[in-house]
């Protein structure tokens, strides 16, 4: 599983879309993670970061595996709301969706000596409010 979790961090990493979204939206390149500490999550000042961290593996009677990988993702907004009458926007939920859809897309060259599917594609605001945060659930089989 290790050797997995580090294709796609570093996949993610080399990717030239993701790093130029980060720069133009913060000024920064992501952070890109394999593994965290659970006591010390990545604080605002290191945003965005993006986390891979292993989950669980499983494997078939050759010996091919399955590998569960959780994908974290956070971006950090403090401009509030952007307001047009009676409809209010909250730009973080869209940076860290368009964040997340890079990402993806990051993984594509991983793809091609794995299968990989996701689960769970989910965004929320963080308790480390400004902090926008996504995160989904990654099975990448051998091929």
């Amino acid at each position: 599983m290790t050797q997995v979790m580090m294709e796609i961090r570093d996949s993610i990493a080399r990717s030239e879309e993701v790093r130029a979204f980060c720069l133009d939206r913060f000024g920064r390149e992501p952070i890109v993670m394999a593994g965290y500490n659970a006591r010390r999550p990545p604080g605002n000042d290191e945003l965005p970061a993006i986390v891979v961290a292993p989950d669980r593996s499983d494997f078939d009677g050759v010996g091919r595996g399955e590998h569960k990988i959780d994908l974290m993702w956070a971006v950090l907004n403090d401009g509030g709301e952007e307001r047009d009458g009676n409809k209010i926007t909250f730009p973080g939920f869209l940076q860290v969706d368009e964040l997340g859809e890079l990402v993806l897309s990051s993984l594509e060259v991983v793809g091609s000596e794995y299968r990989i599917t996701y689960t769970g594609y989910d965004l929320f605001s963080s308790d480390q409010s400004p902090a926008f945060v996504g995160e989904m659930e990654l099975t990448v089989t051998e091929w």
